[in-house]
């Protein structure tokens, strides 16, 4: 009966995380504006647009997964909502698998599974209606596969478990483009585990490697030809910055508890870098797994940072599938001493975990998360906007705010620079004269919200009644209506 403790407690674990998740989305699933795309792009589909015609800065995995739920009669945010929940459930599963596998203790392992539970910067994520849900999912049961594989003797027929992994690696392709390092790095492990030298080798590994790839290069090249969009990503030059090191530091201080980011840093180095230099620990597949994912995700966090996308923060949804496998590393290396150099760290970031975890929660029943929020669909501009004549031209710093409460489409304003090149918009003046010409021959109308001022790259309510052709309309809860400057009239 002792023996199956760690079981029961594993059960009564899946059902605290459950039921927490199902309070944080007590207003539904959180929406961001990455959501917004994906229902845009669910709901043009719904509409009768093909899957070719979505563009490509998104894979179409989630679209794809909220317009079959929709077929079933689910709303896209509820299915996001149930979808996440599945795959949050789905990662504690696999994960346990992973750490049992490797031969760690039962109750250590359930130690460290109640430390991630906790870890509201990690759990959170499946709070919103994201992609990570589902790509996460994906990502450990890809582990437990490739481990799987790696344990078998030579000759053994492996043929359902390698089918099954590269159905998965492609499936986390469709949701993420950010899968690919993470693909490479399985593929990678199981390739050198066992070095054996030939080019039939060399080919079979080639071609699993073009089997993964296969169902999202295809659908990034029709696309390109027949809705003729690419990706609208730049290479450029913009190596990772101060903003950069603070999203990082910020996200080690979650993670550690509110400990020291430098130490946990240090730390997590520490993880990685000390098995590579120890023959024993070499050995054990699983922190062979760890160490090839974990640098082969961060050496493409940072080549991507650097020519793709400047604007990509290093916080908890970015490196989200990181978190659990350093909590793997240290159940392991621990294990293999003594179990309690595991449960002294593990109890640590648990108990200075929780005060985070309840506030969070707390915030979440309360005021919603993201746009999906109850206090946003009372705000005045909300109401005011939905007064206007169907298809009036909205313009605004944050359309999603219209799109998710009134179900209106709106565009951006013109940005003074591409947040994700740095460079500043050469265009800008042209695109105002364009909105401006809007506003008065359309009846288009220009709404600024402090909602939407995490966007630094936009113009603020200062800067663009600064340009001298703006001035405020009026101001309302939530926001400010701007019109064209009127002419004064010059004395007689």
């Amino acid at each position: 009966m002792i023996d199956r403790l760690p079981s029961y407690g594993f059960l009564i674990l899946l059902a605290f995380v459950a039921l927490i998740a199902l309070f944080a989305t007590y207003h539904g699933a959180g929406v961001s504006p990455d959501s917004v795309s994906y229902l845009r792009s669910t709901n043009a589909m719904l509409n009768g647009a093909s899957l070719l015609e979505l563009g490509t800065h998104f894979p179409p995995g989630v679209a794809l997964l909220w317009h079959l739920s929709a077929q079933l009669g689910l709303e896209p945010l509820v299915a996001a909502r149930a979808i996440s929940i599945f795959s949050l459930l789905v990662c504690f599963v696999a994960l346990r698998s992973l750490m049992l596998a490797a031969g760690c203790a039962n109750w250590i392992v359930l130690c460290a599974l109640c430390t991630l539970a906790v870890s509201v910067n990690w759990v959170s994520n499946f709070w919103m209606a994201w992609s990570e849900p589902p790509f996460l999912a994906l990502f450990f049961l890809s582990l437990n596969l490739a481990l799987q594989i790696a344990g078998r003797e030579e000759g053994v027929d492996t043929r359902w478990q390698w089918s099954l992994l590269l159905l998965s690696l492609a499936a986390m392709l469709l949701l993420r483009y950010a899968a690919a390092p993470l693909a490479a790095a399985i593929l990678l492990f199981l390739f050198l585990r066992r070095w054996i030298w030939s080019p039939e080798r060399l080919v079979q590994y080639f071609f699993a490697g073009l089997l993964v790839l296969a169902p999202l290069l295809c659908w990034l090249g029709f696309s390109m030809i027949l809705a003729e969009q690419s990706s609208a990503r730049e290479f450029a030059f913009h190596p990772p910055g101060l903003q950069h090191l603070n999203s990082l530091a910020l996200t080690l201080t979650q993670w550690g508890g509110g400990l020291s980011p430098l130490l946990v840093a240090m730390l997590t180095l520490l993880l990685l870098i000390w098995p590579l230099c120890s023959s024993h620990y070499r050995e054990k597949p699983l922190v062979q797994l760890v160490c090839y994912c974990t640098f082969c995700y961060a050496g493409f966090l940072i080549f991507s940072i650097t020519f793709m996308d400047a604007h990509t923060p290093l916080d908890g949804r970015i490196l989200a599938p990181i978190l659990p496998l350093l909590l793997c590393q240290i159940v392991v290396l621990g294990s293999d001493r003594h179990p309690a150099l595991s449960a002294v760290p593990l109890a640590t970031l648990f108990v200075f975990s929780l005060p985070a975890l309840a506030g969070e929660l707390s915030q979440s029943m309360v005021h919603g998360r993201g746009f999906n929020s109850p206090v946003y669909a009372e705000l005045e501009i909300l109401r005011e906007v939905d007064k206007l004549p169907p298809g009036t031209p909205i313009y605004s710093n944050v359309y999603e705010l219209f799109y998710v409460h009134l179900n209106r489409e709106a565009e951006l304003i013109p940005r003074n620079y591409d947040p994700r090149t740095q460079r500043p918009n050469a265009l800008i003046a042209e695109q105002w004269s364009l909105v401006l010409a809007d506003m008065r021959e359309r009846g288009a109308i220009l709404v600024w919200s402090p909602i939407g001022a995490y966007r630094r790259y936009l113009p603020t309510v200062a800067d663009m009644l600064a340009f001298g052709d703006l001035e405020i309309d009026r101001e309302l809860e939530g926001g400010v209506f701007l019109r064209p400057r009127q002419a004064v009239d010059a004395p007689d």
